[in-house]
């Protein structure tokens, strides 16, 4: 028998859990209703081809809008005028540049705002504070409060409600001001002038990344105009820092800061004299280190000297080089800091340059989608799976998981990849899974059509299996010249037996390492990966309908199975979400 007491206590025991239950259930519920109703802001794949056909493309339209979505969300421009911002565009590392400063000054001590895209698992990834992906619950509360306000005022707006990445960049605001951070690392989505990140009056300092052709349909097809629109973000006496571009781009980023009259540098890549293992991988993170590193400085600097002239005083005149580049000036980087160490090094950026270690598998995970990004993707698979290798007893198979999205050309890229040899290749859509009620909401793209996304996945497949053959015929070209060569030398001569040597090595050299073309394409991630996995990894799951290819008899049961993603964010954010489902736990 229990007593009064204990059954009322064990009762209020009960209520207690039952109604923690429901809250988590209901946060959960209102998260997926908020992922949801944010998609239906994404523009669909008819109105977008509809936008192409016509050739009207918003750009200008767009960034006007912003200021008007900022007061219609509650907030005045002088309210975002408070965000400290550090402002970053380019083509390549501008979110590893972004991380790697929100991490420095995090280790600072600095209370630090991330806004970032795309995201890898969930939308709530694009905003971090002090390093973390925001709670669901800080999501779903900043969320209905900007989208309630936003709705209820398109009536006197025609209707007209801010697009996908508009939207979230307003929402960075109302979160990272009611967060009180103390500083705001912006990333820009796509270019810089035109872009939704570009309101912003009035920020600390801007940094432009390498660059390169991407995004050729909006941002134009030369160096020139890929340069003129990330320089977009330079702002009147707002100091600006850029690496070591072409000489066609730094001429554009100078003639740029002329006419927006700001002040701009040049830093060069992390000295190698500064003995450190980066948190994020990769032979340009080095590069990337050293901009960061200097925004930073140029950040707190201008933050102790506010009511100073930022012209004069925001940069320490012990790092302004007496050199210059294309009529630049450099910035030397000084001796590190232990915090400035530590925040390099114990950055974490994934999806980029990424390893993942499972039982009998290990994945090699990186988004790059440009040439550049490629060829530096190619080079870090290459000398860490070798390596690993090395280490494993038996046989090593290699898989290439891949897709290319947008309007770039998938050529180059797929023939970088050629050379290492991989034992398979597998082309996917960016769909986790193919049924909709198994899809992760955060991930849905109205964008393209699901047949468009098929068809893609095809032709990626047809261009390896072509770029295939053609290297296959190309050797054999090479084996047959090298088997008729006319290697006839005197026999007095001493070279005799090295000529003879190095023709035996040549035709070895051509001949050991050919595989059969082995290629397929999946209609999702989860069954690409549970066939290149052999199933051996138990989150790569397939569903009831799908089919599955038989693994050839020379790819079955190997002591280890290495699996390169590359070719797009989302394909590893896909990737992840199979993998690490706990990621931003």
């Amino acid at each position: 028998m229990f007593s009064h007491s204990q059954l009322l206590k064990m009762v209020k025991t009960v209520l207690i859990q039952s109604l923690k239950s429901n809250n988590g259930q209901r946060m959960a519920k209102t998260y997926e209703e908020a992922v949801r109703t944010l998609n239906s802001l994404q523009s669909n794949a008819e109105t977008l081809e509809k936008i192409r056909a016509s050739g009207d493309q918003p750009r200008g339209r767009n960034l006007r809008n912003m200021e008007k979505f900022i007061l219609r969300s509650g907030l005045e421009l002088e309210d975002v005028d408070k965000l400290s911002v550090i402002h970053i565009s380019g083509t390549k590392g501008k979110g590893s540049t972004a991380a790697f400063s929100e991490s420095i000054l995090r280790h600072q001590g600095y209370k630090t705002g991330f806004f970032s895209s795309p995201h890898l698992v969930e939308v709530r990834e694009r905003f971090r504070i002090n390093g973390k992906p925001i709670a669901k619950e800080l999501f779903s509360s900043k969320f209905w409060h900007v989208y309630n306000k936003l709705n209820e005022s398109k009536v006197d707006y025609d209707g007209l409600m801010p697009p996908y990445f508009a939207f979230l960049t307003v929402l960075s605001c109302h979160i990272f001001l009611e967060e009180k951070v103390d500083v705001t690392i912006l990333e820009v989505g796509i270019g810089g002038e035109y872009d939704s990140t570009n309101f912003i009056r009035h920020p600390v300092v801007c940094g432009i990344t390498s660059l390169g052709l991407d995004h050729t349909s909006i941002l134009g097809n030369t160096i020139e105009s890929i340069a003129w629109n990330k320089a977009g973000i330079f702002k009147t006496g707002v100091p600006a820092v850029t690496v070591e571009q072409s000489p066609e781009a730094m001429m554009v980023i100078q003639e740029r800061s002329v006419e927006k009259k700001n002040p701009v540098y040049v830093t060069l890549p992390l000295p190698d004299h500064e003995k450190i293992t980066l948190g994020i991988h990769g032979c340009k993170q080095r590069l990337n280190a050293g901009l960061a590193l200097q925004l930073c400085k140029i950040w707190k600097n201008s933050i102790a000297k506010k009511d100073i002239d930022m012209n004069t005083n925001c940069i320490a005149s012990e790092v302004l080089s007496k050199s210059n580049i294309c009529g630049i000036p450099v910035l030397n980087i000084d001796r590190l800091t232990d915090e400035e160490k530590q925040g390099l090094s114990e950055c974490k950026w994934y999806g980029r340059n990424q390893i993942v270690h499972k039982p009998g598998i290990t994945y090699y995970l990186d988004g790059a989608h440009t040439k550049d990004s490629m060829q530096q993707c190619v080079s870090w698979f290459n000398e860490l799976s070798q390596a690993e290798a090395e280490n494993i007893s038996g046989q090593v198979v290699k898989v290439l998981l891949f897709n290319v999205t947008g309007d770039r050309d998938v050529v180059p890229l797929l023939t970088m990849l050629q050379p290492i040899n991989f034992d398979a290749a597998v082309f996917t859509p960016n769909l986790t899974f193919t049924s909709v009620d198994q899809m992760h909401a955060d991930n849905v793209n109205r964008t393209v059509s699901d047949a468009s996304k098929q068809r893609r996945c095809c032709l990626n497949k047809e261009t390896w299996d072509k770029l295939f053959q053609k290297q296959t015929e190309c050797k054999t070209s090479m084996l047959d010249c090298v088997l008729n060569k006319d290697l006839s030398v005197n026999e007095d001569n001493n070279n005799d037996v090295l000529s003879r040597n190095a023709h035996k090595n040549s035709v070895i050299s051509l001949t050991a390492k050919d595989k059969p073309l082995v290629s397929y394409s999946f209609p999702c991630i989860s069954s690409a990966l549970f066939w290149a996995t052999q199933g051996l990894d138990s989150s790569a799951s397939i569903e009831s309908e799908s089919e599955i290819p038989d693994i050839p008899k020379t790819f079955r049961h190997k002591a280890h199975i290495q699996i390169l993603i590359t070719g797009s964010l989302h394909l590893v954010g896909g990737t992840l979400e199979l993998i690490m489902p706990n990621l931003n736990d």
